[in-house]
């Protein structure tokens, strides 16, 4: 049986590119700015110095806030590949010339469309769905990407953003990963205050 293929060395690290070489002697430049999203892995984007902190252990590149990177994903090694396909098949299932809503509140649809190869830099965003008006907007800090939305609707998205954007972050992940991305809780509603009795 073939041995898996894994990092061994860091060998240098450029904005967010890593020289590395793997167990079978070769080398390789790996461009992570499209892996830095999500609760562990964003804020190295933000933070330079802890990106360059980065090391191998166990064939696994890891970062001092616990972050790390599965090294079949950043490799592409038959393993992943296999794992992305059986995972195209399961989507094909649940996919049929529509996506699944991840979350509805207020007449408002919200949507994350599995992403593709050439999807994997695009920044991670949702597709919001209200009546005829729809628009994609950034995850992280609810920036209108494409399409417009009225105020009252951009408003409310925003306000879901900041309040769920870890599992926000977490369902597009899946969908990136070929998987359905499920289900986010909507807003919670706000109780009217019962009117006093005269």
């Amino acid at each position: 049986m073939a041995q898996q293929l894994r990092i061994k060395d860091v060998l240098s690290v450029r904005g967010f590119t890593i020289g590395v070489r793997l167990t079978d002697g070769s080398e390789r430049k790996l461009a992570l700015r499209p892996y830095l999203w999500g609760e562990m892995r964003g804020p190295l984007l933000e933070d330079r110095e802890m990106f360059k902190a980065v090391r191998v252990e166990g064939g696994t590149l890891v970062w001092p806030n616990g972050a790390d990177i599965c090294p079949d994903e950043l490799l592409e090694t038959e393993a992943y590949q296999k794992e992305r396909e059986l995972s195209r098949k399961v989507v094909a299932r649940w996919q049929k010339n529509a996506f699944p809503a991840i979350c509805e509140f207020d007449g408002i649809k919200i949507n994350i469309h599995p992403a593709g190869k050439k999807d994997r830099d695009k920044t991670p965003h949702i597709h919001v769905d209200d009546g005829g008006d729809s628009a994609s907007l950034a995850i992280a800090d609810g920036d209108v990407l494409a399409g417009t939305l009225k105020s009252s609707t951009l408003k409310k998205v925003r306000k879901w953003l900041e309040s769920s954007k870890d599992e926000i972050f977490s369902a597009w992940g899946r969908a990136s990963a070929g998987l359905n991305p499920g289900k986010v809780a909507p807003p919670p509603k706000k109780r009217r205050k019962p009117r006093k009795s005269r």
